[in-house]
C-alpha cells in the first residue's frame, strides 16, 4: 500500500508534463573529444564511464548550466557543438562560432523543431546580444544597469521566451562531488559565507518536512473527526461489516499505527490499541459505528504514507550498511545517529563515506521530484567496495518508485557491476 500511495502522491506533484532528455552529443570538447550519449529510457539510468580527463564531470555541469539558464558557464567551456535531444523529437543545440581572434566567441542557440536561432556575442553585457529569429526583448520592471554586478544567470530581459520555456520544461538536480559541505549560506551578521556540514542541513530539512506533514495530518484529521456525526447519519449502510472482517481491519489499523510510532512519526497512543473480541458479537448499530471509525482512521494514516515510505527506505538502506551505528528518526532533530551502545553521535563526526551515503540517499529520496533529471558525479567517493556494489541496485529501485531519470559519472567498475548495458563508455582516444 505504501508504494501505491507514494506513486499517487508523486504523480500529483507534476502539474504539467515535463520533457525527458533522450540523447546528448558534444563535439570538440576541450578541442579533443566527440561524445554521443543515448540515455536509457526504459530503466532510466545511464552510466558515463571512463578515465579522468574525458569530460564526465564537465558534461554533467554543462547539462545543469543549460537548464539552469547559466549560459556563461558554457562560454567558459571549450567545445564546438553541444546538442540535447528531447522525448518530443525537439533538439536544442549550442554552437560556438569562433572568429580568427581567439578571444572573440559567439554562441549560437538553435531550436531544431521551429528553426529558431539566437546568438550571444558577449555574456557579460546583455547589450551585445545578436538577435536571432523570433527573438523579442522582454521588458522588466527593473532593467539591469550597465556595470551592475553580474549574476550567474542571464538577465530576464535577455533570454527569449521560447528558450526559457524549453529549459524550464526539464527539471535538473545536480549532486556534485563537493557535497559534504554547504558554502553558500551567508552569515546573518556580516554576510560572509558560513560553512555547514551537509549532514546537519539534511537533518534540519527532514525535521521541517516531518513537521509540515504532521501539521497537514493534524488539520485533515480534525476535519475528518468533525464530519464524523454527519457522515454516520447519512450512510446507507445499516449493519456495517461482519464481526470477523471487523476484527481483521482493526488488527491492520493497529499494526499501521504501531509502525508509524516505531519509525518516529507518531507518538505512542495514550490508550491501548483499539481491540475487541469477535465473541463480543456487537449489534448492527455498533458494527456500523465501528466500521466508519476504522475507515476514518485508515484515511488519516494514509496521509502519512508518502513520507513514511521514504523514511522506511532511508532507514533500511542506511542501517543495512552502517556497522556499530544506526540512524533513528527524531521529530525534534530530523534524525539522530546512535552508537552501538545507543549513545548519540554527532552526524558530522561520521566517516566521509558514511556522510556521502547519507547525503546522496537523502537527496534522492526526499528532494528529487518525479520527472527530474538527476546528475550524480562520482557516487563512489569514499565508499567501500561493498557499498559501491549495492549502489546501482538501490538507485534503480528508487528510480522505479520516484520516477526520475539519472545520469551517473563514475570511474568505478564496481558501480557498474554486471549492468554494462546501462553504461556509455567515454573513450580517451582523440577524435580527428
Amino acid at each position: 500500500m505504501g508504494e501505491r500511495f507514494l506513486r499517487t502522491s508523486a504523480a500529483a506533484q507534476v502539474k504539467k508534463e515535463v520533457l525527458r532528455v533522450k540523447r546528448i552529443k558534444v563535439e570538440g570538447l576541450f578541442g579533443l573529444y566527440n561524445h554521443d550519449i543515448p540515455l536509457n529510457s526504459e530503466e532510466r539510468v545511464t552510466i558515463l564511464h571512463g578515465p579522468n580527463g574525458v569530460g564526465k564531470t564537465v558534461l554533467l555541469k554543462m547539462i545543469a548550466a543549460v537548464f539552469g539558464g547559466n549560459y556563461r558557464h558554457l562560454n567558459k567551456t571549450r567545445f564546438t557543438k553541444f546538442a540535447i535531444d528531447f522525448s518530443n523529437e525537439t533538439s536544442l543545440a549550442f554552437e560556438f562560432l569562433i572568429s580568427p581572434e581567439l578571444d572573440d566567441k559567439t554562441l549560437r542557440v538553435v531550436l531544431a523543431a521551429d528553426e529558431r536561432t539566437l546568438q550571444y556575442k558577449d555574456f557579460s553585457d546583455p547589450d551585445n546580444i545578436v538577435k536571432g529569429d523570433n527573438y523579442r526583448r522582454r521588458q522588466t520592471s527593473k532593467p539591469q544597469r550597465r556595470g551592475a554586478k553580474q549574476t550567474s544567470e542571464l538577465p530576464p530581459n535577455v533570454e527569449p521566451q521560447w528558450l526559457e520555456d524549453l529549459r524550464q520544461s526539464v527539471v535538473v538536480h545536480l549532486i556534485e562531488t563537493d557535497r559534504l559541505i554547504i558554502t553558500d549560506v551567508p552569515d546573518p551578521n556580516d554576510g560572509s559565507p558560513v560553512f555547514i556540514p551537509t549532514v546537519r542541513e539534511i537533518a534540519t530539512n527532514l525535521r521541517e518536512r516531518i513537521a509540515n506533514e504532521l501539521s497537514r495530518f493534524a488539520i485533515e484529521s480534525q476535519s475528518i473527526e468533525q464530519s464524523f456525526p454527519q457522515r454516520l447519519l447519512k450512510t446507507n449502510e445499516q449493519t456495517g461489516v461482519d464481526a470477523a472482517e471487523l476484527a481483521a481491519r482493526i488488527k491492520a489499523l493497529n499494526a499501521a499505527r504501531a509502525h508509524l510510532e516505531e519509525i518516529g512519526l507518531l507518538d505512542a497512543a495514550a490508550s491501548n490499541p483499539f481491540e475487541y473480541d469477535t465473541h463480543d458479537a456487537p449489534d448492527p448499530i455498533q458494527r456500523k459505528v465501528m466500521s466508519l471509525y476504522i475507515e476514518d482512521n485508515q484515511r488519516k494514516l494514509e496521509l502519512l504514507d508518502d513520507i513514511a515510505h521514504r523514511i522506511n527506505l532511508f532507514l533500511d538502506y542506511i542501517n543495512g550498511k552502517f556497522r556499530n551505528k544506526s540512524i533513528q528518526i527524531s521529530r525534534e532533530e530530523g534524525f539522530v545517529v546512535l552508537g552501538h551502545d545507543k549513545t548519540p553521535i554527532e552526524a558530522d563526526s561520521l566517516s566521509s563515506g558514511e556522510q556521502h551515503e547519507l547525503v546522496q540517499l537523502y537527496d534522492l529520496l526526499f528532494r528529487v521530484k518525479p520527472g527530474t533529471l538527476v546528475l550524480i558525479d562520482e557516487p563512489e567517493l569514499s565508499l567501500h567496495i561493498r557499498w559501491q556494489k549495492r549502489y546501482l541496485p538501490e538507485l534503480l529501485e528508487m528510480v522505479k518508485i520516484s520516477e526520475f531519470d539519472a545520469i551517473i559519472a563514475t570511474h568505478s567498475n564496481f558501480i557498474v557491476g554486471d549492468r554494462s548495458d546501462l553504461m556509455v563508455p567515454l573513450d580517451a582516444d582523440i577524435d580527428t
